[in-house]
């Protein structure tokens, strides 16, 4: 799938069932793994950098500038948020 984020975009605290593979298509994806938001954590991937969000891990990200990532699974995929007040389908 292809993923765009607005600048200011965050991806609270989630975990997938599957691994991940991640390319980096525009823009700068900040990236760690935990439970918990912690702006000081995060990694920054440009564009073209590729990483693997592995399956079950914790993980967050935001965008600080428009960013967009090509995402790469085996399905079905899931968003398991870590907080359920933080999963849109709750709201």
């Amino acid at each position: 799938m292809r993923v765009r984020y607005p600048a200011g975009l965050k991806a609270m605290p989630h975990s997938h069932p599957n691994d991940t593979l991640v390319t980096v298509m525009s823009g700068t994806l900040r990236y760690a793994e935990g439970t918990t938001f912690d702006e000081t954590k995060l990694k920054d991937y440009p564009a073209g950098s590729f990483l693997v969000m592995r399956a079950n891990v914790p993980h967050y990200e935001m965008a600080t500038s428009p960013m967009e990532f090509q995402a790469y699974s085996t399905g079905p995929q899931a968003f398991i948020f870590v907080d359920p007040k933080h999963d849109p389908n709750n709201k």
